[in-house]
């Protein structure tokens, strides 16, 4: 038994190699509600769109596509996730392949930068009073990625668990086209 978990690790871990074939395609049926105001009524008309739209609100039913994968990243299965719109994975992937070797190659800058953005908002608005505030080691030992959403444009969202520091909701961080991180959010 483990050698084929290791075999699958390993395969899983050269995410470089990674194939269309590795993925998983899915469509799957989302409810998406839209609420038109009469301001926005107004500039839409305004810049010479929405013609037939009237102010209220309408509930659709739509496919959204998705491709994915599981690496095995930092000790962790990583889920992959691709939403494509213009774009098809054969297309996206060398793209995809250069995210994941940038993210494999700076573990600590990624962390640092999560680190920068939420532990004093963590040591000042969601700790108990009686809880003792957290060093940056240990608020970075507390989180550990879980998921990669790839979008066009070459960017990524990445999703950490937060082992409950923040209620458990998750951590987000973009890392954009040109590889910079932007600012460390909490959602969910």
């Amino acid at each position: 038994m483990n050698f084929f978990k290791n075999i699958w690790n390993k395969k899983q871990t050269d995410f470089k190699k990674l194939e269309v074939s590795d993925f998983k395609y899915e469509k799957n049926p989302s409810e998406v509600t839209l609420t038109i105001s009469q301001n926005l009524l107004d500039l839409l008309h305004k810049d010479g769109y929405g013609k037939n739209t009237k102010v209220g609100t309408s509930t659709s039913m739509i496919k959204t596509e998705t491709w994915e994968t599981t690496i095995f990243l930092f000790g962790s299965k990583v889920l992959i996730t691709y939403y494509p719109e213009n774009s098809k994975l054969e297309q996206e992937l060398p793209f995809l392949k250069s995210k994941l070797e940038w993210i494999s190659m700076n573990k600590k800058t990624i962390e640092l930068k999560i680190a920068s953005d939420l532990l004093n908002l963590l040591n000042e608005e969601w700790l108990d009073d009686n809880q003792k505030t957290f060093t940056e080691e240990k608020f970075i030992k507390n989180f550990k990625l879980i998921g990669l959403n790839y979008k066009e444009e070459n960017e990524m969202d990445l999703l950490f668990c937060e082992n409950g520091m923040f209620g458990n909701h998750q951590i987000e961080i973009l890392l954009d086209a040109s590889n910079q991180l932007d600012e460390a959010q909490i959602q969910g």
